[in-house]
């Protein structure tokens, strides 16, 4: 049901898992700290705020979709996971979990895929099974990996590291490809969250949309 008759869509909803417990190592704490951080700077004084215990757990897909579809003005969302598998034993927020946040409300869910692209044919068969088992409709990616704790960039123009995802994603019908830019989450180069790279991307592949996230903050 739309509200006030204008579509609110929510772009990108993380079902997180904070849980200790999926922590590898040092910089995954910190980067788990960070994210903390980052919740208590952009919440409303006005509001009330999540002690860390409270908000640093496994979020349930059903607390989620109460909070996004009962809680507030939104209509529909995208389930997008993130590939931190790095970092975090299930990558922080697991492609499983979103297209079960997808199966809970599919009329008001699109479930994004998203890989690994340094793993190669690993990452390529992980597409496979998020397209064609699991229904995603598009990928989103994110240009810095690490290995522990080391940052391991990578550009979206690419040809060895790029490019394969690319094709492989319009082998399975793909069309919409995202990517991370803007927003340094950790420590990471700063280039690798500029868009330079997204000329050389669109330019070898024009039958993709490119949607670029967190752009200019």
């Amino acid at each position: 049901m739309i509200k006030d008759d204008d579509l609110v869509f929510d772009y990108v909803a993380h079902p997180f898992n904070f849980d200790a417990s999926k922590v590898l190592g040092n910089a995954s704490e910190l980067f788990r700290q960070h994210l903390f951080a980052f919740y208590n700077v952009l919440t409303p004084e006005v509001e009330p705020k999540l002690p860390p215990e409270e908000f640093l757990k496994e979020w349930s897909t059903q607390e989620i979709s109460r909070m996004v579809f009962d809680e507030s003005y939104t209509d529909m969302l995208v389930a997008m996971p993130l590939p931190l598998t790095d970092l975090f034993q299930d990558g922080l927020s697991s492609w499983e979990r979103c297209a079960e946040l997808r199966d809970e409300n599919p009329d008001r869910t699109v479930f994004w895929g998203t890989v690994n692209p340094l793993e190669g044919r690993n990452a390529l068969e992980q597409m496979e099974i998020q397209v064609n088992e699991y229904g995603a409709k598009a990928f989103k990616f994110y240009n810095v990996r690490y290995d522990y704790g080391e940052p391991f960039p990578w550009c979206m123009d690419n040809p060895k590291v790029a490019f394969p995802i690319y094709e492989k994603a319009q082998e399975l019908g793909i069309s919409l490809i995202g990517v991370h830019k803007g927003v340094p989450l950790g420590p990471q180069p700063i280039e690798a969250t500029q868009t330079w790279d997204m000329e050389g991307a669109a330019a070898n592949f024009p039958d993709i949309n490119f949607l670029i996230f967190h752009v200019g903050s």
